[in-house]
């Protein structure tokens, strides 16, 4: 059901979709957002498409659909009720990772510098970052690509 302004649950997926339901609907998909390792979070949603339980695992279910879109402000987050320092780590590592792996497939250069400024929040070590440069090279190496050092501390594809 469309509604205008709305207080209501925020379903939030590993691949960042999200969803809207009704907060009395809770009791019914803690377990699932449990065992999918979903976000939970009470938000105030404008313009928003709000799923009753039908809809919502229709929804859950369909690749294609998304309401990311729909403007929102969190209120609290419900679950998981705090990010444990390992969760935060993995997912900085792999966002570190995956911009590294884009830059170098799209012909860009990656240098510490970079790095450093990019994920200045993440307070994390030259010597880390260096290792993620390290790994992500080799990584793209066993699949084809030539990674050459251009200049002292910066790399680049020249395939």
């Amino acid at each position: 059901m469309f509604k205008k302004q709305f207080n209501c649950i925020m379903i939030k997926t590993q691949d960042n979709k999200t969803f809207f339901t009704y907060k009395t609907n809770i009791k019914k998909i803690i377990e699932y957002v449990k065992n999918f390792d979903f976000e939970l979070y009470l938000t105030k949603a404008f313009n928003v498409n709000v799923l009753d339980l039908d809809d919502l695992v229709k929804a859950l279910c369909n690749k294609n659909e998304d309401h990311s879109k729909t403007e929102h402000k969190i209120i609290k987050r419900l679950y998981p009720t705090h990010i444990t320092k390992r969760r935060r780590m993995i997912k900085n590592a792999t966002t570190i990772r995956n911009f590294i792996a884009n830059h170098f497939k799209s012909g860009k250069i990656v240098s510490l510098q970079l790095l450093k400024n990019q994920f200045q929040d993440c307070e994390l070590s030259d010597s880390c970052l260096c290792n993620h440069i390290s790994y992500i090279k080799k990584h793209l190496e066993k699949q084809g690509y030539r990674i050459k050092k251009v200049s002292p501390g910066k790399y680049k594809n020249v395939k």
